[in-house]
């Protein structure tokens, strides 16, 4: 009986490090995938930085385009 009951712990022992093993794995690819997420939303937040910027220097290079169109326009009509 004494051996039927320690090999009995030791089966248990055995399952309860590989249940611990398996736990560890999920919680250490649940914590990359929380960091992968925060990593995914910081680029996202820059991108939509980074899109809101380039509209506004296109903004400008339109406005300015304009404006060199329009003195050049002047230039000419004064030449003529």
């Amino acid at each position: 009986m004494k051996v039927l009951r320690a090999s009995s712990l030791e089966v248990f022992r055995t399952c309860w490090e590989h249940l611990q093993d398996g736990l560890s794995a999920v919680v250490a690819a649940v914590q990359r995938a929380q960091l992968c997420h925060e990593a995914l939303l910081a680029w996202k937040s820059k991108a939509g930085h980074l899109e809101r910027s380039l509209q506004e220097v296109s903004a400008r290079y339109e406005l300015e385009k304009q404006k060199r169109k329009m003195l050049h326009n002047r230039l000419v009509q004064c030449e003529a």
